[in-house]
């Protein structure tokens, strides 16, 4: 995911691109704090390691379910895209986002109207590439079954 460029018109300029990281560990994971303390440090180094990247914080809910769109950290994120703060966001599933279709793909698409694009590790799906939003589209009825 290192070499992932998004936004053509930053990286012709030298501009680095401002990233954050967002996870949401539920209240029923084993070991939730180790798991958001480890995912931290590992989005932080993702992000710092690249060059082309400026890291700009990580957001995290910790103990909510995907099925709530009321997590602290997830509203204070989409502020700060909507404010122009935020290029990337880097999460590990469509889930973390929501376990709701309509949810997902309306956060997916407010992001992209705003230019802000999403990277999901698994699988490796970027919001801003020609097939990302219809692989949403596809995944998160199995979000919502896990």
């Amino acid at each position: 995911m290192k070499n992932v460029r998004i936004n053509e018109e930053s990286k012709e300029s030298g501009t680095k691109l401002r990233v954050c990281g967002y996870m949401r560990v539920g209240k029923h994971s084993h070991g939730h704090e180790d798991s958001l303390e480890n995912q931290t440090a590992a989005y932080k180094n993702l992000i710092e390691s690249n060059p082309d990247y400026e890291f700009v914080g990580i957001y995290a809910d910790l103990g909510f379910s995907g099925c709530m769109d009321d997590r602290p950290a997830l509203q204070m994120m989409i502020r700060n895209a909507r404010s122009g703060y935020i290029d990337i966001i880097i999460t590990q599933s469509v889930s973390r986002i929501s376990r709701n279709i309509k949810t997902a793909l309306s956060f997916a698409e407010e992001m992209e109207a705003l230019g802000v694009g999403i990277l999901f590790e698994e699988p490796k799906i970027n919001t801003l590439s020609g097939i990302g939003k219809n692989m949403i589209a596809a995944l998160t009825p199995f979000a919502q079954e896990a």
